[in-house]
């Protein structure tokens, strides 16, 4: 079998209304009118997102501390849950995909073709949209695949009992915390939330890992270093062929793992997004500069929106996503001489 993973970043979200990082500053301006200090923090990282803005409060927290970075701190930290939380009441109310007779089409359809699925977003939109929806039926069209998974499932995870209130509307997320056991289950998809999630309570906190020192912080969750060995486990299965979805490859150490299986494992890359093949050219922004070698793993790209492409109204772009499943080969059809 040939290991199909797919990994999502906020550009996968934002097809159904999600925040991309630009976006999210300027919900954070909407959500701190009262609040002029941090505000002027706020604008001071305009150009490298709020994410910046979090890790500067961060370390002046823990070096300069003041009264008023606690404060500064804590706001900043109560914007972005509420950011997440309108999202996850969005989503609640948004339709996420269609009904098609055509057993090729779908959003549904089309997740259930990977035998794992990673995400760098925080968000609960495949909580409410296809976790509890995708059944064994699903799963079965996809002839393909070797032992067949009969549903969906987060690895490591229990009900919390406790729910998380924000908004004006009082809207309630339920909660899960992290069990005693992080090990997959046979026949179910994992979806693996490699930066946490808003519904993953830590404590009195989220289980959140947003800033610049990602690595370190992911390193005081045990359920996240598991979560990360699944993901560099998978990658560096032979033949594997990783689709990835929205990310923009500026995290260092998600683009380690990847280049890492690339050059060691012979992984391929199809990579969707605004800016296609583009996305991993050589930028020196771009955290882990990559070579050569990891152009070459680009196996397909597609710059069209992957929710228009899977409905079927995009039929060249879905015929070249398809090609990523049949590993690269083309059918050709031999017709006798008369």
């Amino acid at each position: 079998m040939i290991p199909h993973i797919l990994l999502t970043g906020a550009g996968f979200s934002y097809n159904w209304g999600g925040y991309l990082a630009s976006e999210a500053f300027e919900y954070l301006l909407g959500v701190t009118e009262n609040d002029e200090d941090l505000r002027k923090v706020l604008w001071a990282d305009q150009n490298r997102g709020f994410e910046a803005t979090l890790a500067r409060l961060r370390k002046e927290f823990e070096e300069n501390y003041t009264p008023q970075v606690e404060q500064d701190l804590r706001n900043m930290t109560t914007a972005v849950r509420r950011m997440f939380g309108d999202m996850w009441l969005a989503f609640s109310q948004s339709k996420f995909d269609e009904a098609f007779e055509d057993p090729r089409l779908g959003v549904i359809r089309f997740l259930t073709r990977f035998d794992a699925i990673f995400t760098l977003n925080q968000d609960t939109l495949l909580e409410a949209h296809y976790l509890p929806v995708v059944t064994d039926t699903d799963f079965a069209k996809n002839t393909y695949q070797g032992p067949r998974n009969v549903g969906a499932y987060r690895p490591g995870l229990v009900p919390a009992m406790d729910t998380l209130t924000f908004g004006s509307l009082a809207a309630r997320i339920p909660l899960f915390r992290a069990s005693d056991d992080f090990s997959p289950t046979r026949n179910l998809q994992p979806y693996y939330k490699l930066h946490g999630s808003i519904d993953i309570k830590d404590g009195r906190d989220m289980m959140l890992i947003l800033g610049g020192n990602k690595e370190a912080d992911i390193g005081k969750h045990p359920l996240l270093e598991s979560y990360h060995a699944q993901f560099e486990w998978w990658l560096n299965m032979p033949m594997a062929r990783l689709m990835v979805i929205g990310y923009s490859f500026a995290d260092a150490h998600i683009n380690r793992v990847i280049f890492n299986a690339i050059e060691k494992r012979g992984l391929k890359l199809f990579l969707v997004g605004p800016d296609g093949a583009k996305t991993i050219d050589s930028n020196p922004a771009l955290p882990l500069n990559p070579r050569q070698q990891v152009k070459d793993a680009i196996v397909g790209a597609s710059r069209r929106s992957i929710r228009n492409t899977l409905s079927g109204r995009d039929m060249v772009e879905l015929m070249k996503i398809e090609r990523f499943f049949h590993d690269g080969r083309m059918a050709i059809t031999r017709i006798p001489a008369l």
